[in-house]
């Protein structure tokens, strides 16, 4: 018999970019008697690379000390070690949505730091029941999921893996189950919570759950969200499994703790027909490792509100209990109201309350919650309002508004105006303050100043318009009433071909109106729009403000005396050997400035001159981030470019502990980051995708924005910068797609305030397109009018020079802008090619420049 080779005879080198996950392997390897080496680098794909001089049986070996990895085996002629094992993916291991769940909150917590570490980003991670070891995913590589099947390994846990979704799908879900705590009974592990306003009452439950093994405390019943009522509840928690379904029987934990309930409250004398317990259902833990949230352990809750129910003070909210909704009266007379009041206490509503309101804007109103599933006594509530709003208007006015609130809210709010109804006077004063109405339009295509032009005139103050996909025409509103609505509507039948249906979409403290208008909807009409003698056109105040454009003298970009000169704008220029973060020239060799790009450029330059925080908006590939790019090129300014999205964290930006690499035993280091370093060396900081990260990583970022900026460094030792310690080349600039685009967020007004220049940036038509080719092409860049003057065009090196002399290559040229623009503009409406898309198809000028190099490939 052959004695199988020792393997502390074989050394296996470990190649891998992954520079955590990579030291996590060599560690196990030597604990098993292997001889380890490093080396950084992608190495290729992922596999185990083996010397023909390995026998079968130290393969065995090896493999068996890298399970559950079970890599593709190669055998290398020449191999100057052992064994080679490649740690890598052209994918890599940050592109998957990972949520991590066990049954163990400190095992939560140091997984998931672990797999963090490894190069993984955890999306979610938190703690409930776990039946069995299992991954669910979708795209995830080979490589990927036995990373972290070994992972789990080194904790003792055996993982199983299920493909779930399409490869398109890049979720990862990882239940794991602690071995350590499997043995333990769940009554022994999880507590029992009893929520109560009468400890004393519920000891005779305490007692009976402590006789059949669960660990129970009490705790004080805190009071519930407006609108929702307090109920005798019963939150299984860990004692429910998140795989249970109706056709699955319940735990007996489950089934325990629901009896042991049912018969305390029928010993208590409570009527499980008008307070039955909810449903049981399993209680969550969300635990975000991302923001660094303490984890705490799962628990079972029962609500018990047994002394509201003794005193006579909890609602019933058994099925068809109409004394469950809480109705609330707003009126300016509460005499007035007394009779409605008693109607709706004859109804069956209990103990309605009644405030008392001024607003002389407000009209007769019905806003409900959960009633509005209950359409017979809706009805049976807006009649008694019409009832008495014809009685207080003597018969003049019974019209009441309908609003809608979450079907989680159980309250009835009834608007209930005594004066100003029967003489109209308040609808007039309904309509006197339009100007408190934000208006906007979303429309898919067309012009729409008219449109705004004549909500001005109805009186509305607020209005901007955006243009989007809109695939029919509706009006979302929150709290105006009816009698603005009707005059919006009114406004868009005349000046659109459409009548948009309003749709009650938001609360009714929301004073936004979003009107949408599809394709073609804004199309002029001849006996309206075309009447010259119906409306005077607003006066062009272009020559007044600015004068006749006058010829420069020069180009609008021009480098002279160490200085840039952009416009009428003048900056200095870095002296010194160019900084590796300035972006090199030869980048911009494609880019052609027009009349829209020198106007962007002429913004961020002044920006730049007046040290404020600069952010460009506008669609994909309308060169806000390359108009900043240049600029700094041209100024040999260095750039430290962000790329914000959900992910990004404080640590990033700010700062965060490291392992120390160069001390003995472990340690850790502070690491600085982007944000600081470029605070203090005066490097542009670029936050690209501005509204793709999350609200609390913009709110960190506030105190940059400032007129003098400044950032505490709370997450090391509270250091302040600001004024003196700040280089004085620092800046801020940010970019960001249109709120319409999927993933975005739209920034609260009072943020985007505080980026002073701010600057819508336009698309590029048929005419900046056709400009764009024949600077590649040609080498010809347009003249530009900008900032009152004429600035003259130039020659540049054109980097597609070969195809200059291909005939017609002009018009061609000119044809192929046509294509481009008309092409977008097809693929922007709602009946264009990928309309079934959940995002439309998006063509760009860097479709142009492919075209280009694809023409120069095959000799024009």
């Amino acid at each position: 018999m052959t004695t199988p080779a020792s393997p502390r005879a074989l050394t296996v080198r470990i190649v891998s970019p992954h520079e955590a996950l990579a030291e996590t392997v060599s560690s196990h390897l030597g604990a098993g008697g292997f001889t380890v080496r490093r080396r950084e680098g992608e190495g290729g794909r992922f596999g185990l690379r083996v010397s023909p001089s390995l026998s079968t049986e130290q393969r065995g070996s090896l493999l068996a000390r890298l399970q559950p990895y079970a890599p593709p085996l190669e055998v290398v002629e020449s191999l100057d070690v052992d064994a080679e094992f490649v740690l890598a993916a052209p994918r890599g291991l940050d592109g998957l949505d990972l949520r991590v769940i066990t049954d163990n909150p400190t095992l939560t917590e140091v997984l998931s730091a672990e797999i963090g570490a490894a190069g993984f980003k955890v999306r979610a991670s938190r703690t409930e029941l776990v039946e069995a070891s299992a991954m669910r995913y979708g795209g995830a590589s080979t490589f990927a999921r036995q990373t972290l099947k070994f992972l789990c390994a080194l904790r003792g846990i055996h993982v199983s893996e299920t493909r779930a979704w399409p490869p398109s799908d890049t979720d990862v879900w990882i239940d794991l189950r602690d071995p350590a705590l499997a043995a333990v009974p769940a009554r022994e592990r999880f507590p029992v919570v009893l929520a109560t306003d009468d400890a004393a009452a519920a000891q005779p439950l305490v007692v009976a759950l402590a006789a059949q093994g669960f660990q129970v405390t009490t705790d004080e019943l805190e009071q519930p969200e407006p609108g929702r009522a307090l109920r005798f509840d019963l939150d299984l928690g860990p004692f429910a499994s998140s795989s249970a379904t109706p056709s699955t029987p319940p735990s007996a934990e489950a089934t325990l703790l629901r009896d042991r309930l049912a018969t305390f409250l029928s010993g208590a004398g409570v009527d499980l027909a008008r307070y039955p317990m909810s449903a049981p259902r399993p209680h969550r833990l969300t635990m975000s490792s991302r923001h660094g949230s303490k984890p705490i352990g799962l628990e079972a809750r029962i609500v018990l509100p047994l002394a509201r129910h003794r005193a006579g003070t909890l609602r019933a909210y058994g099925e068809g209990a109409i004394a469950r909704y809480e109705v609330i009266v707003r009126t300016d007379s509460e005499l007035y109201a007394a009779p409605l009041v008693a109607k709706l206490v004859e109804l069956g509503f209990d103990r309605p309350t009644v405030e008392r309101v001024t607003d002389e804007r407000v009209m007769p109103r019905v806003t409900a919650g959960s009633l509005r599933d209950d359409e017979p006594l809706l009805s049976l509530l807006k009649g008694a309002v019409a009832k008495a709003v014809e009685e207080l208007s003597g018969g003049a006015f019974t019209e009441v508004e309908n609003r809608y609130v979450s079907r989680d809210d159980e309250r009835v709010i009834l608007h209930l105006p005594t004066t100003g109804l029967g003489d109209g006077s308040r609808a007039a004063k309904a309509c006197a303050s339009l100007d408190r109405w934000r208006v906007s339009i979303h429309h898919e295509g067309g012009d729409p100043k008219a449109l705004i032009r004549a909500l001005r005139e109805a009186g509305f103050k607020r209005i901007c318009a955006t243009h989007t996909e809109t695939p029919e025409a509706t009006i979302h509103y929150g709290g105006a009433p009816d009698v603005v609505l009707d005059k919006v509507r009114a406004v868009c039948r005349e000046h659109t071909k459409v009548d948009p249906e309003p749709e009650n979409a938001w609360p009714e403290e929301d004073r936004d109106i979003f009107i949408f208008l599809p394709e073609g909807a804004l199309e002029a009409k001849a006996d309206t729009e075309q009447s010259s003698d119906a409306r005077v056109e607003a006066p062009n105040l272009d020559p007044w403000i600015h004068g006749t454009a006058q010829p420069a003298s020069r180009t609008f970009l021009t480098a002279t005396d160490g200085a840039l000169r952009v416009g009428s704008c003048a900056l200095p220029v870095r002296t010194g050997p160019r900084h590796e973060l300035a972006p090199p020239p030869e980048d911009f060799a494609h880019f052609c400035v027009d009349t829209f790009t020198a106007e962007t450029l002429l913004h961020v330059a002044t920006a730049v001159r007046m040290r404020e925080p600069c952010l460009l908006e506008g669609e994909t590939s309308t060169a806000k981030t390359s108009t900043i790019l240049l600029l700094a090129s041209r100024l040999r300014q260095p750039v430290v470019r962000v790329n914000l999205h959900g992910q990004t964290d404080t640590g990033e930006l700010i700062g965060r502990y490291v392992p120390d690499d160069t001390a003995s035993g472990s340690s850790w280091r502070w690491q600085e980051g982007l944000v600081l370093c470029a605070m203090r060396e005066g490097h542009w900081l670029l936050f690209d995708e501005l509204n793709l990260a999350e609200p609390q990583i913009l709110e960190r970022l506030n105190s940059l924005l400032e007129r003098e900026p400044s950032l505490v460094v709370t997450e090391h030792t509270g250091e302040r910068l600001g004024k003196g310690e700040i280089h004085p080349d620092f800046r801020v600039f940010g970019t960001m797609n249109p709120a319409e685009y999927a993933g975005r967020s739209a920034l609260s007004p009072a943020w985007r305030d505080r980026w002073r220049a701010h600057r819508v940036v336009p698309a590029p038509g048929e005419r900046e397109v056709e400009q764009f080719l024949k600077a590649a092409v040609f080498g010809e860049t347009p003249t530009i009018d900008v900032d009152g003057a004429m600035w003259p065009g130039e020659r540049v090196v054109a980097k597609w020079s070969s195809l200059a002399k291909a005939p017609g290559m002009a018009a061609f040229l000119a044809s192929l802008a046509r294509f481009h623009v008309s092409l977008e503009r097809s693929l922007a409406g709602a009946a264009g090619p990928g309309r079934g898309r959940r995002e439309r198809y998006v063509v760009t000028r860097r479709n142009l420049l492919s075209v280009l190099d694809w023409l120069e490939a095959n000799e024009g």
